[in-house]
């Protein structure tokens, strides 16, 4: 006997509610069958949130994280900018003593901007890759898988390229990041592949001391310090073999400087706290292409 009062009648409401949730189950599977590859597509398209405008892509940045490590990516698809949102890079439990700069003093135990690690920048006649150039634009952050795929067609002289970036952070390896260029020119020749590892590691004042920068075609290792707390962090990166046609850059080899200075520099004044290398590219018209890198972090 079940009765309205106590317990038992507990007991009831939750067989109703499981009754009823089985009943409306079994509607939906009578329903009008969808074709598996188009119920793919509707599931994909509700964790995706995507924009062709770059000028808002550029305003609210896409954030990737995977609960160590966190980036903002820039409307390029990779990359460090400074405004109008700047591109920060915070790992859990990294802090620093800094200026503060609302009451004065020192911040104890404040949070740290780290160097950049996606960096992967695109040259052609002198001229690097920019959202803000580019047709055919689109950014789209998949919310279900964690990566930022940004495609876009560039255009130089006449030569156009089309041009497609991924980022993502590894959730399962919570201190690996990769960085994927993928591009497709419409002319043969040569471009420039400039790679950096550490824009934006002075965009906290006084908050990062360089340890050690070093890089080379393959490697790069950039070691910092925060200040006061003294906690270091390194990150590096390596760039597996690839079939494309690459050779080094005499202006960016091993550099750790400022090096080759085009119009559209990106690389943080701070050379000390930054690591970079560079290799001209031979492409062929409609011959796809594809660069890309692991980032490691301790």
């Amino acid at each position: 006997m079940v009765t309205l009062a106590g317990r038992p009648a507990a007991r009831l409401r939750v067989l109703i509610l499981a009754v009823i949730s089985a009943v409306l189950a079994a509607l939906v599977a009578v329903g009008p069958a969808r074709p598996a590859a188009a119920q793919a597509a509707a599931a994909s398209d509700r964790w995706t949130l995507s924009t062709t405008a770059p000028g808002d892509a550029a305003g609210a940045p896409a954030y990737i994280g995977n609960g160590y490590v966190g980036t903002r990516v820039p409307a390029d698809g990779a990359g460090y900018v400074e405004a109008p949102v700047a591109t920060e890079t915070h790992v859990a439990g990294v802090y620093a003593d800094k200026p503060d700069v609302e009451h004065g003093g020192t911040q104890s135990q404040g949070s740290v901007n780290l160097p950049g690690w996606t960096q992967l920048d695109v040259i052609v006649a002198g001229r690097r890759y920019a959202a803000a150039d580019a047709s055919a634009y689109r950014q789209t952050l998949d919310l279900r898988r964690g990566v930022v795929t940004t495609t876009a067609t560039w255009s130089v002289g006449g030569r156009a390229t089309r041009l497609t970036y991924d980022v993502t952070l590894d959730r399962a390896r919570e201190r690996v990041g990769l960085v994927r260029l993928r591009l497709t020119p419409d002319w043969s020749g040569s471009l420039r592949v400039r790679d950096v590892l550490g824009a934006g590691a002075d965009l906290t004042p006084e908050g990062l001391r360089p340890v050690r920068a070093t890089a080379d075609a393959r490697n790069a290792l950039l070691v910092v310090r925060t200040a006061g707390i003294g906690t270091r962090v390194a990150e590096g990166y390596s760039r597996p073999a690839i079939r494309t046609t690459l050779s080094p850059d005499p202006d960016q080899r091993g550099s750790s400087g400022p090096g080759h200075q085009d119009k559209r520099n990106t690389v943080p004044s701070s050379a000390s706290m930054c690591g970079r290398c560079g290799w001209i590219m031979t492409v062929r018209a409609g011959a796809p292409a594809s660069l890309g890198r692991s980032d490691h972090g301790v």
